[in-house]
């Protein structure tokens, strides 16, 4: 509901100006009235609304991550449903430590949501109506639309290979944990007296390449 003095205070003033001049409320016509309360009812609820989308606190964008998980919403949509805006959003998320922690987990669990549909589009067959046009033939069938079913698995397939790499990215490093991996100490091994040096010579190697 509308602050009943912010109304006031709009409602109750010593004037009102019309069309260049002031004019006293109680001088005006019923129907005037009327129309000017709805038009101020209007501005408030507008400069609200504005208000609400320019802040954000814990518990809305704690609502909007669950929104995100339970409904398996896009963010952009979860943003819009509750009434906010992915600027103030970002925002909110950007100062602080803790939503960075809620969100990241809250991509996680879309992630593995989009990748577990993945098997549910493969083993569930999609019935609809196939038009096919050969210059002034048309050919009409109803079956499994496997070509849509297969958008939608490669889509899936695209989006959690970018969002989780380190987990569903083509190539998985199972030994660095994301990590560089330095680089291996010099090997050298004596044969009959002869040492014999297996490190890798990134100079050598270099100069064999240019050469072929």
């Amino acid at each position: 509901m509308l602050g009943n003095t912010k109304k006031s205070a709009y409602l109750c003033s010593a004037g009102l100006c019309l069309k260049g001049g002031f004019v006293q409320w109680s001088s005006l016509p019923f129907f005037t009235k009327k129309l000017l309360k709805a038009l101020i009812i209007c501005i408030i609820a507008k400069k609200e609304a504005m208000a609400r989308w320019t802040r954000l606190n814990s518990e809305t964008f704690e609502a909007i991550c669950k929104d995100v998980i339970e409904h398996n919403k896009s963010f952009n949509k979860a943003i819009a449903d509750a009434g906010s805006t992915r600027t103030t959003f970002y925002k909110y998320l950007i100062n602080s430590e803790e939503a960075q922690a809620i969100y990241k987990y809250a991509r996680e669990i879309r992630c593995d949501t989009l990748f577990e549909e993945i098997i549910d589009i493969a083993d569930t067959p999609e019935m609809g109506i196939v038009i096919k046009t050969d210059g002034t033939r048309t050919e009409t069938r109803e079956g499994d639309m496997t070509d849509h079913r297969r958008l939608k698995i490669d889509a899936r397939k695209w989006v959690v290979a970018r969002m989780l790499p380190q987990k569903y990215g083509d190539r998985i490093d199972v030994t660095s944990n994301g990590t560089n991996i330095a680089a291996l100490p010099p090997i050298s091994i004596a044969i009959e007296g002869q040492v014999l040096d297996l490190s890798i010579d990134k100079t050598s190697e270099k100069e064999a390449t240019n050469e072929d």
